[in-house]
């Protein structure tokens, strides 16, 4: 299935009202606002929620360059437009958001003109002054307030944070291991032991590493054997590349040669999340200090 991109998701909304009359749709069909925008209802809900300015939608939606098909988000619902009070252009597609009531199911035709001069990146098809529209086949599923979005996004990064502790507490059993953490709550686990120089700042170092999250998936590795794309190992001076605390933590305390299984909770390491790494996921890394100079 063809994900919808975000380009064409992005577009202010403002609320209007909907004439009662006004000049026919050239689109078979479709009737048209003062304003211009054509829409088509497949289908009006009884009793549901009208959508406001301020609301974020989740829909199902199909976005077309007139009758051909660009992309699609099918089969759930998720938070694709937000509703402003901005007017980049007469005939906008909010008009049309702002005209929908929860269970509704209906297509709204952009002119894809309008949309190019507010920059727009169009697809290949596009051309200019031909008349031709974007359209927008949205079924409403939910419509909620960005308080409420915010107020559930806490509840469930705190529920995360939570859920951290008891995951890595299994951890910590069920791998059978007996290390005591260090005070800021690190695990190094000694694997082999070097005899070479100590890490320390402003040193050279190159390190092997593998990174996993507790149920073993790997997230990052310069270890071919754990992945034929792997990184190659990482190169850098102490104390002058940002690395995540824990890692800091704990390669100051090995020395060339050192193998060690480093056990970092979140609050030593990314937190809230960052990029691939989820919120308050602790993590697992086999280090291996190749050499110190």
């Amino acid at each position: 299935m063809k994900k919808v991109s975000k380009i064409w998701l992005m577009i202010p909304a403002i609320a209007l009202l909907v004439a009662s009359c006004g000049p026919k749709s050239e689109i078979e069909g479709f009737d048209i606002t003062k304003s211009g925008l054509h829409y088509q209802f497949l289908n009006k809900a009884k009793g549901g929620e009208q959508v406001k300015v301020g609301d974020v939608l989740f829909c199902e939606c199909t976005i077309s360059l007139d009758d051909k098909e660009l992309g699609s988000v099918k089969g759930h619902p998720e938070p694709l437009f937000k509703v402003t009070d901005e007017n980049p252009f007469s005939g906008c597609l909010n008009e049309g958001l702002l005209m929908m009531h929860v269970g509704d199911e209906a297509i709204f035709a952009v002119k894809a003109d309008s949309l190019s001069r507010i920059g727009m990146r169009m697809p290949e098809a596009y051309q200019s002054g031909q008349n031709q529209t974007i359209r927008y086949k949205i079924k409403l599923h939910e419509v909620k307030s960005e308080k409420q979005l915010k107020k559930e996004f806490e509840a469930e990064m705190e529920s995360r944070k939570n859920a951290e502790k008891d995951a890595l507490a299994k951890y910590i059993t069920e791998n059978g291991i007996k290390q005591t953490p260090t005070a800021e709550g690190l695990y190094i686990i000694p694997v082999k032991k070097g005899n070479g120089p100590q890490v320390e700042d402003w040193k050279k170092i190159t390190v092997n590493y593998t990174g996993r999250f507790l149920d073993g998936k790997v997230f990052d590795t310069s270890d071919k054997n754990e992945d034929a794309e792997a990184h190659e190992p990482i190169t850098y001076v102490v104390g002058e590349q940002a690395m995540i605390k824990g890692w800091d933590i704990a390669i100051k305390t090995m020395r060339q040669g050192d193998k060690a299984k480093v056990i970092i909770p979140s609050e030593l390491a990314y937190g809230a999340g960052n990029g691939s790494i989820p919120p308050y996921s602790t993590l697992v890394f086999d280090i291996e200090v190749v050499s110190v100079q």
